[in-house]
């Protein structure tokens, strides 16, 4: 059965989540165990003292290992922070074969060829994933895997998923130093997306906003493909900060009254939701230029589906569609039947893509190597 053991390993800011699960079946993971500690040693998403997090890592791990009664060996893990990114460029090659097919050699060279093209712009960053948006065939778009067509000349946009370096190698440190092999890495939002955002609402298109402590992941989906990613410097925290300096109470409090939990509270609750109204304007604007820089085409009728922490926010769904004006959904993963709360999303998100993750195509492999191969697992995000 070990060979079928999947674990999946989020390290927040505030909380460090641990999943073990089993894909014994052909279905979803099924969840044998979790684990949680605070977060020791890292601030805004990044790692300021290795020994800390690896303390908080291996308590997190141990109390997986209590709830399961599994000691994983290998896990899988989630990139996030503040330098995560989405950078869209466009690669280009000359289909050279006698009868101008075009082989998976040549989609390989476009990708080849736009992570040569951001170089310049990704100085000091890895790439993790390289995710195919669409190409174009003699100058005419094709939302379709362009092997096997013919064409002179074949261009793919692409969204490189980034971070820096010593990001990841921080990320990846902490866990193998609390005594587990990282088998592979994906972005946060990503792995959020697994769990939390089903195959109708990606085609349809829609924007997944997954609520941390200190930062808020944003992906969006159009056609089933990822098409853009950003991560801006605000979370539930802020709301947290913003109500006890407001009302002048202790921020353990201010939490309380955030989720709305203290029942018969002596304070307005109309005040109250100016504060919070006041503080997640900072995120809305973000997603909103976000959306901007997309287009106008981008309508996303399946709305803004909203995970994390923050899903917990008091009038959460309310805020998000008087702000974005579009349809707003609080979605949980099958993490929550057994986990109780949506900031497992990333840890069980991780399951999943290990329980599919072929070994041959994998990212850290990819990160590994002298020269970067096309993750080309993601492949299937093609509509």
């Amino acid at each position: 059965m070990s060979e079928n053991i999947i674990t999946g390993i989020d390290i927040g800011t505030n909380t460090i989540k641990v999943i073990v699960s089993d894909a014994t079946q052909q279905s979803a993971p099924t969840i044998l165990g979790i684990g949680t500690s605070k977060s020791n040693g890292l601030r805004n998403g990044y790692i300021v003292d290795l020994p800390q997090v690896v303390k908080s890592v291996s308590k997190a791990l141990d109390n997986a290992v209590k709830s399961s009664r599994i000691r994983p060996c290998h896990a899988y893990l989630s990139i996030g922070g503040v330098s995560l990114g989405g950078l869209v460029t466009t690669g280009t090659t000359f289909v050279r074969n006698s009868d101008s097919t075009i082989t998976e050699r040549d989609f390989d060279k476009t990708l080849e060829d736009a992570s040569a093209n951001a170089e310049v712009a990704l100085v000091n960053k890895k790439t993790i994933h390289d995710i195919p948006l669409y190409s174009i065939i003699d100058g005419e778009p094709a939302l379709c895997d362009p092997v096997g067509m013919h064409a002179t000349k074949l261009d793919t946009q692409v969204m490189l998923v980034h971070a820096l370096e010593s990001h990841i190698d921080d990320f990846v440190s902490a866990v193998e130093d609390a005594g587990v092999e990282v088998i592979d890495v994906t972005a946060g939002p990503l792995a959020a997306s697994f769990a939390a955002v089903g195959t109708p609402q990606k085609m349809q298109g829609c924007i997944m906003l997954d609520i941390g402590a200190e930062s808020t992941d944003i992906i969006v989906f159009e056609n089933n493909t990822p098409i853009a990613m950003n991560i801006i410097p605000y979370g539930s925290n802020d709301v947290t900060n913003a109500i006890a300096l407001e009302l002048k109470v202790p921020t353990t409090e201010a939490n309380q009254i955030k989720k709305g939990s203290l029942v018969g509270s002596k304070y307005n609750q109309t005040k109250v939701d100016k504060i919070v109204e006041k503080t997640m304007k900072k995120m809305f604007t973000e997603v909103k230029n976000l959306l901007k820089e997309l287009g106008p085409e981008v309508i996303l009728p399946a709305g803004v589906l909203i995970t994390g922490g923050g899903a917990r926010l008091n009038n959460i769904e309310t805020l998000t569609r008087d702000a974005l004006k579009l349809p707003v959904k609080t979605v949980y993963s099958d993490a929550n039947k057994i986990a109780g709360n949506p900031e497992f999303t990333v840890a069980y998100g991780l399951c999943i893509w290990g329980a599919n993750n072929e070994g041959e195509h994998s990212v850290l492999s990819n990160l590994k190597a002298t020269s970067k191969k096309a993750a080309s697992w993601f492949k299937q995000f093609l509509p």
